[in-house]
């Protein structure tokens, strides 16, 4: 296979390079391999790897911080213009 791949992307390989190569993808696909059997129930489930649903909603700064900004509104912080709607 990977001789043909050489050959799809007109790369010369000689024999030693083609099973160094073909030695690699085979680790490749078994670590590949690896990932798809280790457990994944938190991710399927809509988790983070510490515990938290992804679509949890959550406050992103603390409020010492959100109360420094000067362009407060309620939870929300204005920002300066940085996309023109024009374009």
């Amino acid at each position: 296979m990977v001789a043909h791949l050489a050959r799809l992307a007109r790369i010369e390989l000689e024999q030693e390079e083609i099973a160094e190569v073909q030695h690699e993808l085979s680790r490749l696909v078994d670590y590949v391999s690896l990932i798809e059997t280790s457990p994944t129930l938190a991710a399927r489930e809509g988790r983070h790897a510490l515990g938290r649903r992804l679509d949890e909603p959550r406050t992103s700064f603390p409020e010492p911080i959100l109360s420094q900004s000067k362009g407060r509104d309620g939870a929300f912080v204005r920002v300066p213009k940085v996309v023109d709607s024009d374009g």
